[in-house]
Formats: structure tokens, sequence, C-alpha cells
């Protein structure tokens, strides 16, 4: 029997996380389409295989990730390219086998300030020696 794929929420549940919701901003459509030509090609240029992760630009993107030995799956909102993030349950790297451009409603990042960024886990933290957030 074929059973329906989860949904975000409900991985986000069954992790204890809160679901996140999307933010719309107040940005005019044609201003929207802009800025989302303008990520997606961001995106386009850079060629695939010709790194560890299917983004290859210098800005942080939305990342998911899947543990080949314990098969879990997560997603961060700080992924960047050829950095992994560590399994929390088996310790090892993970590189994302996704990674698509960050919503920016009006130029703002959404993500929840409150929610703590696992920066040991975070191989961008731990090169960088501090949250790699700060970089811009």
């Amino acid at each position: 029997m074929e059973t329906r794929p989860r949904q975000k929420h409900d991985q986000a549940r069954d992790q204890g996380r809160q679901p996140t919701k999307r933010v719309q901003g107040k940005q005019s459509k044609s201003g929207q389409a802009k800025n989302s030509q303008r990520i997606e090609k961001e995106f386009k240029d850079h060629p695939k295989g010709k790194g560890l992760t299917p983004y290859q630009g210098k800005k942080r993107c939305f990342g998911e990730y899947e543990c080949p030995k314990c098969k879990r799956k997560w997603t961060s909102g700080n992924s960047w390219a050829d950095m992994g993030q560590e399994c929390i349950k088996c310790h090892i790297n993970i590189y994302p086998y996704k990674q698509s451009p960050l919503e920016k409603p009006d130029g703002l990042d959404v993500s929840d300030p409150r929610k703590e960024h696992p920066q040991h886990l975070c191989e961008k933290c731990m090169v960088l020696g501090y949250y790699c957030r700060r970089v811009q």
C-alpha cells in the first residue's frame, strides 16, 4: 500500500518543532517577480556537480538534508555552498541534497530569531568560529 508523502508540518510536529509559516511581504507583484527572477538566476548561474552541494553561490540558502545512516531528515535556513551540518544522532557531517533560495519578502529575513541555530552542528559556524548568520 502506498502512503502519501509526509508534509513538512507533520515532520516538524513529529520532531518536536513548531511548523514554519510563510510570511507574505507587502511588495508589488512586479517587485516580487523581479526579486524572484534575480534569486533564481543566481541559483541557475552556478553549475551543478562542481562542488559538494547543489548551490555554489556565496549567500545563505535553504537546505534539505537526509542522514544516510539513520535516515533522519531535516531542513535548515542556514545552508551554505560546500558546507554540511552534523546529524544530531549519528554525529556525521551531511551535505544537503537540495538547496533553494531563501524567500525574503521586502528583503527581510523572515526566519524566527528566537529559534536557536545549533552552531556546534554547523560546519560553516565551526569554520568561521562564530555564528554563520553574521555573514552577509
